[in-house]
């Protein structure tokens, strides 16, 4: 007796059989109303949810429509990040460059644009001060600004909490706690 595999489901059988079983499933938690013809009812008031054949075939285009944009968005970004490295740290950004190629070379994945972007990003933090990265990461990011922003609300408001729990504490810290560095969270530590 041989053994023959299934052939494969396509995408939009996958997602027709998904869907039906997702219906199936909801209905099957609870039989009493199904059972006492309740079921249109409780379609209405949202009781029973409904899942669309095409659902799936919809969620994977969009995500393949938000990872488009995303690679767009990080290959504009990602040269912009080395014009900018290229114009502040000349002296770092050949080194910079061949690491890339080389990482090009090796890995395969290096060529996505979201890595790119990261890789200029990283080489533009380490080759600048914390105060000149994030003016030329603004100047090459538009985005960059509102997350800035974000982060150093978060930041005074993990401050404000931290000043707040000492001084309700208000106990003195011991010599070894004193003496002990505390680590502190900073730009280049995110």
């Amino acid at each position: 007796m041989s053994f023959m595999p299934r052939p494969r489901k396509t995408p939009e059988q996958a997602s027709i059989d998904n869907a039906k079983k997702f219906n199936a499933l909801q209905r099957a938690a609870l039989p009493l109303f199904m059972g006492a013809g309740l079921e249109a009812q409780l379609l209405e008031q949202g009781h029973v949810r409904d899942r669309a054949p095409d659902h799936q075939l919809r969620l994977q285009q969009e995500l393949w429509d938000r990872l488009a944009t995303h690679a767009d968005h990080c290959r504009v970004v990602g040269e912009a990040l080395r014009r900018e490295m290229k114009a502040a740290a000349p002296e770092t950004y050949r080194q910079d460059l061949l690491r890339l190629r080389y990482l090009r070379a090796r890995f395969g994945s290096m060529r996505r644009p979201t890595y790119n972007c990261d890789f200029w990003r990283t080489a533009l933090r380490k080759a600048l001060s914390v105060e000149d990265f994030h003016a030329a990461e603004r100047r090459a990011d538009p985005t960059a600004a509102q997350r800035q922003a974000d982060q150093a609300w978060v930041d005074a408001q993990l401050a404000t909490h931290r000043k707040a729990r000492e001084a309700r504490s208000n106990i003195q810290p011991t010599l070894w706690q004193a003496a002990t560095p505390q680590p502190t969270r900073n730009d280049h530590t995110m």
